[in-house]
């Protein structure tokens, strides 16, 4: 692929990454599943007026993780990166998704300006734990590459059985 394709297929591979484990966050909420370990704060910024904005660590595990590992399985097919680079890629773009969809979520939420909920978004443990699972899970995938070891050696002829018939 192109390095003008990979360029523009990140964004909407993080884009689609962020809105799916948002997503199963809320599906996981709804259910009341997996309400085990801290609340981590900032998680469905949206539900913020009902209360549910914090969400119970095992929750927002379970739906970030897979989402990341499928974030990473994207980007080794749509790109050919190799793991650092899309552990950047995921991590640092997902950062960026995950702040400002929380600053307009806060805002929307609040009928406020965005800009009085800019600062707010530094202090959401989401804002940090999302982007580190996405970076730490797109690293997972790869392909599998085949080792390099040296070529078969020649058959040695100077010994019988092994390349040369026998003298007889």
């Amino acid at each position: 692929m192109r390095t003008a394709a990979r360029i523009a297929a990140t964004p909407l591979v993080l884009l689609i990454t962020v809105a799916a484990g948002a997503g199963w966050l809320e599906l996981l909420r709804r259910s009341g599943a997996l309400a085990a370990g801290p609340r981590i704060t900032g998680a469905l910024p949206l539900d913020r007026l009902a209360g549910h904005d914090a969400q119970p660590l095992l929750r927002v595990l379970a739906a970030w993780v897979p989402a990341g590992l499928a974030c990473g399985a994207a980007l080794v097919a749509l790109t050919g990166w190799s793991r650092p680079v899309r552990g950047a890629f995921a991590g640092l773009g997902g950062f960026a998704i995950v702040f400002a969809a929380g600053a307009l979520a806060d805002a929307v939420t609040a009928s406020d300006p965005l800009g009085s909920h800019i600062g707010a978004q530094w202090h959401h443990q989401a804002t940090w734990l999302v982007p580190a699972l996405l970076a730490a899970c797109a690293v997972m995938p790869g392909r599998s590459r085949p080792s390099r070891a040296a070529p078969a050696a020649a058959p040695d002829a100077s010994r019988p059985g092994r390349g040369a018939p026998a003298a007889v």
